[in-house]
């Protein structure tokens, strides 16, 4: 039998770029053919990994789902 650990924890510098990624897969999933392709590419983009890391440098505090160890979800 295979156990699949799911885990939350506070962010660090270093999760910036799977915050992203998880950011533009689930805004492409959410509302993809609702906004036009190019409008949603430009949102989406305003959020990239520096984005990220400028909001965690600040201190917003961000959680940030992992199953394994592999980063899945975000939570603001």
């Amino acid at each position: 039998m295979t156990t699949l650990t799911i885990d939350t924890r506070r962010a660090g510098l270093d999760d910036a770029a799977g915050i992203a990624a998880v950011h533009d897969a689930s805004w492409r999933n959410a509302y993809g053919g609702i906004i036009p392709a190019t409008a949603l590419a430009k949102m989406i983009q305003r959020r990239g990994v520096e984005w990220w890391q400028t909001a965690l440098r600040r201190g917003v505090e961000i959680l940030v789902v992992e199953a394994g160890d592999r980063l899945i979800g975000r939570v603001l």
